[in-house]
């Protein structure tokens, strides 16, 4: 497992190095899609008027798609940078607190406790929430799953540990 974390981490830091070389041929070749009507001129005129208006919709759309590209692969960019963030900022978590995890996991598994939601409240009790939290929390999984095309069921997850 450790050895398929440490290929994420580096294709995703590799990710994050190339993206500006990406960012910069895409730009290129949006710029370039604007002359594309100029270049296809003699091929334009030969058309019929069906085969013209098909054209013009076809070209339409794909400048549309390729115009918006830069700004999806920046968005993808600037994910990408903050995943990269959240894997070293859990890399110094792990490391700051290595002998408390081996500490903690040695006590649950002394009392044969191998969840981790189990064993984080043996060691540090229950994990207390508002219903303005929770409902939170549900939006932002609800909107997570829709992305992934799946659904979020809330029911699944019980609320034991709310404060009232």
């Amino acid at each position: 497992m450790f050895e398929a974390f440490q290929k994420y981490v580096n294709a995703l830091h590799d990710a994050v190095m190339k993206a500006p070389d990406i960012l910069t041929a895409v730009g290129k070749i949006a710029d370039e899609a604007n002359d594309v009507a100029k270049y296809a001129e003699p091929q334009f005129e030969r058309l019929d008027v069906m085969q013209k208006a098909k054209a013009v919709m076809n070209m339409s759309a794909n400048m549309k798609i390729v115009t918006s590209m830069p700004g999806q692969i920046q968005e993808a960019i600037e994910e990408l940078k903050a995943d990269l963030e959240q894997v070293k900022d859990s890399g110094m978590e792990i490391k700051n607190n290595a002998m408390s995890f081996k500490d903690n996991g040695g006590k649950c598994s002394t009392k044969n406790i191998t969840k981790p939601l189990e064993c984080y409240r043996e060691i540090y009790g229950p994990i207390k929430y508002t219903r303005e939290q929770r409902t939170a929390w549900e939006a932002a999984m609800k909107e997570r799953f829709k992305a992934k095309n799946a659904t979020f069921n809330p029911a699944n997850y019980p609320t034991t540990d709310m404060i009232q």
